[in-house]
């Protein structure tokens, strides 16, 4: 009897790996707006309980180191249970904003509440955080669609000076409202940031991604080159140095190098240049080379 069979024998009988499977069928099937939806554990959960479909019982939630103190209760009268995260292994570098502690207010008509939902409270938006100085590489190890560091529902971030490399997706992403309305994202600071080596694996994406108005934000200084086209995305988008998304505007981008992008240095999806203002930028074929979009 034979017990063990080659991966090339796997891959001839149609048998495909872990990543093979994110990217053949989970990425390029599901659209990338929804993904923080199974993200999510508990906004899992709650999804398919409100559409009928049976799922384990939630026994309780730890938050913070401090709730560890509550497990015994928690786990008490269950004679086994499972401690799983709550977002997937191998995710997002850096986090900032997006489904802290705060209530939630009302979300964007073109999208679900749990994706475009702003805070209730004005006191409860992040304000002032700054991720500087960081060498962030290889997330997004099993959930491809992960970043290296993620913005969103926050003011006044400082996001300067990191080093960035070896990305499946993008390397930095700001902002998460699918429109032009006005929300808490803005006077975010992109400076001096070094990325590159990024969208290994996916489609749609770049070196820096940006959703909505985001009024008062500067991206400036930023060298972005090496923006894959991978094997594994078929069809799909283009991949950029920056994709400004729907909504995006109200940026200032001055003094950026972007080069060796496969889908180009720049690109727009319903939104334009206008939309932003623009100073001193290098793209396209290095440092040597001015020109605006």
């Amino acid at each position: 009897m034979k017990w063990f069979i080659s991966p090339k024998e796997l891959r001839r009988r149609g048998v495909v790996g872990m990543n093979q499977r994110n990217a053949w069928f989970i990425a390029e099937l599901n659209p990338r707006r929804n993904y923080p939806l199974v993200d999510d554990k508990l906004v899992t959960k709650k999804l398919a309980l409100d559409a009928g479909i049976a799922v384990p019982e939630l026994c309780g939630v730890i938050e913070t180191n401090h709730d560890i103190r509550n497990l015994a209760r928690i786990v008490g009268k269950h004679d086994d249970f499972v401690i799983k995260p709550a977002h997937g292994s191998g995710g997002n570098g850096i986090m900032v904003g997006w489904r802290s502690k705060g209530e939630l207010g009302d979300g964007s008509d073109n999208e679900s509440f749990f994706l475009s939902a702003d805070w209730a409270n004005a006191e409860d938006v992040p304000t002032g955080n700054e991720i500087a100085h960081n060498e962030i590489h290889t997330c997004g190890a099993v959930n491809h669609g992960c970043v290296g560091i993620f913005d969103a529902f926050s003011a006044e971030t400082r996001i300067a000076h990191n080093v960035m490399y070896a990305m499946p997706y993008t390397g930095i992403s700001v902002g998460f409202r699918w429109d032009e309305s006005p929300t808490s994202q803005r006077d975010t600071v992109i400076e001096y940031n070094h990325v590159y080596d990024t969208m290994r694996m996916l489609a749609d994406g770049g070196c820096l991604y940006t959703l909505g108005w985001q009024p008062g934000t500067v991206i400036r200084g930023n060298v972005f080159h090496d923006v894959h086209r991978s094997e594994f995305a078929h069809g799909g988008a283009p991949n950029n140095g920056i994709f400004f998304d729907q909504g995006s505007k109200g940026y200032h981008v001055v003094g950026n190098t972007i080069y060796d992008s496969d889908g180009g240095p720049i690109r727009f999806n319903q939104t334009s240049p206008a939309n932003m203002t623009w100073e001193n930028n290098s793209f396209n074929v290095g440092p040597g080379y001015r020109v605006e979009p």
